[in-house]
């Protein structure tokens, strides 16, 4: 008898939670039937954005393919051998970036280990007396 009536108002609680979060969500009907909430609506303007933004890429991506197959034979080897070598460089700064920050969270590891440890001593220094 107590499970069950511990059930009940579990069940009760999270209905009364639900219905106070969609009272207090700021909702939209829509023409063809449900509410829209405010986290949905940025959640699909945030897709949407990364989609046209993925577009955009592809058509720069596409645009570039294009002037490059034009180029003369010459020029287009040598523009290639330009490009390798810029991205070369970026890599190169990409992996100095990330081996700093590497470093970085390995010392406030070893800070915050550090802080952990002494508060643990002064909790045990202070037992001790």
């Amino acid at each position: 008898m107590g499970a069950e009536a511990i059930q009940h108002l579990a069940e009760t609680t999270a209905a009364v939670a639900a219905r106070k979060k969609r009272q207090s969500a700021s909702g939209r009907q829509l023409q063809k039937g449900g509410v829209l909430y405010s986290q949905q609506v940025r959640s699909m303007r945030q897709e949407r954005e990364n989609e046209e933004e993925q577009k955009k890429q592809d058509r720069e991506d596409r645009q570039m393919l294009a002037h490059i197959q034009r180029m003369p034979a010459e020029q287009r080897s040598a523009f290639m051998q330009e490009m390798e070598e810029d991205n070369l460089n970026r890599a190169t700064r990409l992996q100095a970036r990330l081996t700093q920050r590497r470093q970085q969270a390995a010392r406030r590891r070893a800070e915050t280990r550090a802080r952990n440890r002494e508060a643990a001593q002064r909790e045990l220094e202070e037992e001790a007396e």
